[in-house]
């Protein structure tokens, strides 16, 4: 019995056949199963032959390079054949209807998120190749298998829903036109997994709904400035963004795949009092420039809820690039030393100043477009001793939190430094980890000509602040294990740089969609921070619950509720969930239920 894999790419070719092997050890045959590898058509042609039980394909193979998708083609020679074995055809989202045309075959979509391993292990169960109920206890509750693809969802009721159980509906925009939506059950570690379905949008209505989102923004900024229009600008701004609200809602449930994903996720995830209990998670998964709209807004079907007061949403940025299969994926970090250490950058500027940027051609351009000057920001003394406070014992909180603020002191009157100089060198010599990055300052975004954007940081300093590339940050924070950057920025621009460090192996990042009212600034954090801890440290669950509070507190008053943005980009969802957890074996395995004063007190330090 034997296994054939095929593919023009060497690299993939070799993840193939990883995937092959692992296939072949659960398929429980009495006799060896055999992984035989080509890159040519006819290569591949004369190594299948009657013991062939599964084809593993990609669309492009190594021949004429006038004919696309060579190895899709072959598939659809073989499928006449009464010996035809089962194929996984390894290629683009557009293949979708020729492959599912095609008996016994199915298609891996290939992108930035791709787990080689655990979609064709999945397909193969779905094909047969593994029979049903093979898969070890350890196995299936590993991120590397998970039930089949199309399987039916287990719908539990009411009364046996588990505290563990959650969803996950997302949703993958490439074009204008159209897209998948996927939906995941999460039960004690196992995934039921659906058949990802067809979402067909209209063109037109998806760019009107950017442009919308953008100027929504802008006019917020506006309407805030506008000391004639300030009292009113809350009520103006709410009334579009339900509007907008409105907009995006139905594009999106107008489809029934969407309709019918939502309410199962909601049937799967009910409390036993059978109402929703806010476990649902919705990602999503979008490219440039539809990252752009506020997906946040979306609310429930025929209704004016906004669902991001009951569940979480995220997003991930699908990346342009061709994803590296042997690449590492950011993962879940165990905390070591059983605290959450987190290091706050304290970056003050005083009115009116203009940062030194780079010696790049898109920062020259995008500050003499600037035509402005950074403001002070005077509440962010109080935000910085919010943190602070993280690390004072207060008799109830069971996670120890260990606080460094820079600059630790005051820099020598008259003596040159930077913010910058002071975070690189306290991070290099790679010896210190921290799990959360708080970066309280100003956030620039340039958007240039030709896709070239870029974020940067304002790092305080003398003479002047300096602007640094976020993508010149990020491995300094991913070199001390950094798992959340919060982005605590009085600029719009907040969520693109946040972006941009989840796209630079940081697993998770906070930003803002506008501009954040500075007095605002120090009362989300509190009230995240707050909820992290009683979570203990999953930060769905507090950005979610935060984000619910100050909505009641703010609702006729400020837009603050509504402006946090989170972006996750590992491609296992319970690298989200749980990213910030702390390991067991240094916690003693308290319980998720025990009360907040049975673990460890905090401290607190400035350098």
């Amino acid at each position: 019995m034997n296994i054939v894999v095929a593919s023009g790419d060497a690299d993939q070719l070799e993840m193939l056949v990883i995937c092959a092997t692992k296939i072949g050890k659960q398929m429980n045959l009495r006799v060896p199963v055999t992984v035989r590898s080509g890159s040519a058509t006819e290569e591949v042609r004369a190594k299948i032959d009657q013991q062939t039980r599964l084809l593993i394909i990609a669309s492009s193979l190594i021949g004429d390079q006038r004919e696309a998708d060579q190895g899709l083609n072959l598939v659809k020679s073989l499928a006449s054949s009464e010996r035809a074995p089962a194929c996984i055809v390894v290629g683009r989202l557009e293949l979708l209807l020729p492959v599912q045309a095609i008996n016994q075959c199915e298609l891996l979509v290939v992108d930035s998120s791709t787990d080689y391993i655990e979609r064709c292990i999945q397909l193969a169960r779905r094909l047969g190749v593994i029979p049903i109920g093979t898969a070890r206890a350890s196995e299936r509750s590993s991120a590397n298998v998970a039930p089949p693809v199309g399987a039916p969802i287990n719908i539990a009721p009411p009364s046996q829903a588990k505290k563990s159980k959650f969803a996950v509906l997302q949703v993958d925009l490439r074009s204008a036109d159209f897209g998948l939506v996927h939906l995941d059950i999460h039960e004690d570690g196992a995934v039921d997994s659906s058949e990802p379905q067809m979402l067909k949008l209209n063109a037109c209505d998806l760019a009107e709904f950017i442009k919308n989102s953008k100027a929504l923004k802008t006019n917020l900024a506006k309407w805030q400035r506008s000391r004639r229009r300030r009292n009113g600008s809350y009520a103006q701004w709410h009334a579009e963004y339900r509007k907008l609200g409105e907009h995006v809602s139905r594009m999106l449930w107008g489809n029934d795949s969407f309709r019918n994903y939502y309410y199962m996720a909601l049937g799967a995830t009910r409390n036993q009092n059978g109402a929703p209990n806010g476990r649902v998670r919705f990602r999503f998964n979008l490219e440039r420039p539809w990252f752009d709209g506020l997906w946040e807004l979306i609310s429930a079907d025929n209704d004016v809820r906004h669902l991001i007061l009951e569940n979480t949403v995220a997003r991930r940025f699908l990346l342009p690039r061709q994803f590296s299969p042997t690449a590492t994926p950011s993962g879940q970090i165990d905390n070591e030393d059983g605290t959450l250490n987190v290091l706050v950058l304290q970056s003050e500027v005083p009115a009116g100043s203009t940062p030194d940027g780079p010696r790049d051609p898109l920062w020259q351009h995008y500050w003499k477009s600037f035509k402005g000057v950074l403001p002070a920001l005077p509440h962010l003394q109080e935000e910085v001793n919010a943190l602070n406070k993280l690390g004072e014992s207060d008799g109830q909180q069971r996670i120890e939190v260990t606080v460094t603020v820079l600059p630790g002191k005051p820099p020598a009157p008259g003596k040159a430094w930077s913010l910058a100089d002071d975070l690189q060198a306290h991070l290099e010599d790679g010896k210190r980890r921290y799990d959360i990055v708080h970066f309280a300052g100003h956030a620039l975004f340039a958007d240039g000509i030709e896709g070239d954007q870029r974020g940067y940081l304002v790092f305080s300093g003398f003479p002047n602040p300096r602007a640094v590339p976020v993508a010149t940050v990020a491995p300094w924070l991913k070199a001390a294990q950094v798992q959340l950057v919060y982005l605590s920025c009085c600029r719009s621009s907040a969520a693109s740089a946040a972006l941009e460090f989840s796209c630079n192996d940081i697993p998770m990042a906070i930003g803002f969609h506008w501009d954040l009212d500075d007095s605002k600034a120090p009362v989300f954090a509190r009230q995240f921070y707050h909820e992290l801890l009683r979570s203990d440290l999953k930060v769905c669950r507090a950005i979610s619950r935060a984000r619910k509070q100050l909505f009641d507190e703010y609702d006729r008053g400020d837009p603050i509720w509504a402006s946090p943005v989170l972006i996750a980009q590992p491609r296992n969802w319970l690298e989200v969930e749980d990213v910030l957890k702390l390991s067991a074996r240094h916690t003693g395995g308290w319980p998720a239920d025990r009360r907040m004063s049975d673990r460890p007190v905090a401290s607190h330090s400035r350098l």
